[in-house]
């Protein structure tokens, strides 16, 4: 049995705790990942987490674009009723899912400027009127 050692936990392992990193060795073989199983489980719960915090910021400093709901205009403000809105029919992705499909800061950010900035009533209006 071969054993690896995690670059994170340290932890000496047998090389099945490791999951494969999608590349090959020149002769065929799949090269693990450096992170052990447990490791890259929190690492990727961690990035999800801060991710959504991120947009959520985000989404705080924003307005409504249609009837200008914000944390300025309502005192009980909730950035979670803001969406992004893709007006031109353009969508790359769902922001929403983004934290959890790995998309990249700036590629979150591409999409998020091709988007108008609406309130939950708001996009379900436009919605319900196309």
């Amino acid at each position: 049995m071969k054993y690896k050692k995690c670059r994170t936990c340290k932890k000496k392992l047998p090389e099945t705790e490791f999951y494969f990193s999608g590349h090959m060795t020149l002769a065929g073989e799949g090269i693990r990942d450096t992170l052990c199983k447990t490791c890259k489980k929190e690492y990727k719960r961690s990035r999800r987490k801060n991710l959504r915090d991120w947009i959520h910021n985000i989404k705080s400093e924003m307005s409504c674009s249609k009837c200008g709901y914000s944390k300025n205009t309502h005192p009980s403000f909730q950035s979670t009723a803001l969406t992004f809105h893709h007006a031109q029919d353009n969508k790359g992705f769902w922001i929403g899912d983004a934290s959890s499909k790995g998309y990249s800061k700036e590629s979150i950010l591409k999409e998020i400027n091709k988007c108008v900035c609406l309130c939950v009533r708001c996009h379900a209006e436009i919605h319900n009127h196309e």
